[in-house]
């Protein structure tokens, strides 16, 4: 019965998926990853990379590669300064490439941003946060795709009904039900992983996307950009290539969906009239403040 219901198969899989996918290095919160402060270290990290890759190829004096790298740390940086010029000025980026300039010191302080533009520094500063928060994300899979490899071993044994249309159909057992939902986010997970050579880009082609600021080089730049960030560089980086972010939000989208499923079938079979499944709750928990009977479905519903 068990491999007719899939449920030692799912486990299986499982076992063989979760070590590739799981990074248990120690991560910031997403909450930190997109705060202020992480967000302008990031565009910093990238300003660093480009003077770096810029000073390797003999663009730029090998001393303002150096000065810039050791000068682009968010401690180094007024903050107060930065929110003032911008309220003058109007422009987020402007503002912090003339305070690491001013950090630099002249004359190396003059080739910070040399021929970039700021949605390069903006975008591949943002994709840096997306990698971080995709790495969170995916390690929260892989805890869901574990609880539920668990529950599909425990019960696969335990019969309950099948529905169609939510009426009875054939019997099956709760083990096959919960399958079901650990094949999906498996492939959420491989989705994950799918979509990183398309979505951890790093984007350096200058004002329009043509390199026109760096001439023949540019390619050679954005590779080297690129890998100090560990990211590949856009095939064609023009400004207005976003379908990667698109395909990011419609993952995360499935994502939830299947989730939202899952919790509204749990508080569902956690009615009175079926009782087939229930929330494990905490010694005093209260489940109505005027009815002693109830126990809602708190963690599926939120």
């Amino acid at each position: 019965m068990r491999n007719n219901f899939g449920s030692l198969e799912i486990t299986t899989e499982y076992k063989q998926v979760q070590p590739r996918f799981k990074d248990l290095k120690r991560e910031l919160s997403l909450r930190e990853i997109f705060s202020p402060h992480s967000r302008l270290q990031r565009y910093l990290d990238v300003e660093a990379a480009l003077a770096l890759t810029q000073a390797e190829l003999g663009l730029i004096p090998k001393a303002a590669g150096d000065k810039i790298a050791m000068a682009a740390k968010i401690e180094l940086i007024d903050e107060k300064r930065l929110d003032s010029e911008q309220s003058i000025t109007g422009h987020f980026l402007m503002t912090l490439v003339s305070e690491l300039s001013r950090v630099v010191g002249e004359p190396e302080g003059g080739y910070v941003h040399w021929g970039a533009t700021t949605q390069n520094i903006e975008q591949t500063g943002d994709v840096l946060g997306i990698r971080s928060a995709t790495r969170i994300l995916s390690n929260q899979l892989c805890d869901v795709i574990e609880a539920l490899a668990v529950l599909c071993e425990k019960y696969a044994d335990t019969l309950m009904a099948g529905r169609t249309h939510w009426q009875q159909a054939v019997p099956i057992t709760l083990g096959f039900k919960v399958a079901t939902w650990t094949d999906v986010m498996i492939r959420h997970l491989e989705r994950f992983e799918q979509i990183k050579p398309r979505l951890f880009t790093s984007m350096t082609g200058g004002a329009a996307g043509t390199f026109a600021s760096l001439g023949n080089i540019g390619p050679t730049v954005q590779e080297g950009v690129a890998r100090r960030l560990g990211l590949t560089p856009m095939n064609v980086p023009a400004r207005n290539i976003v379908d990667h972010f698109a395909e990011y939000v419609m993952l995360l989208g499935m994502i939830s969906a299947t989730l939202t499923s899952i919790a509204e079938e749990v508080s569902r079979l956690m009615s009175v009239e079926f009782g087939e499944v229930s929330e494990s709750l905490p010694e005093g928990d209260i489940g109505s403040s005027t009815m002693p009977q109830k126990r809602n479905a708190k963690s599926a519903v939120r």
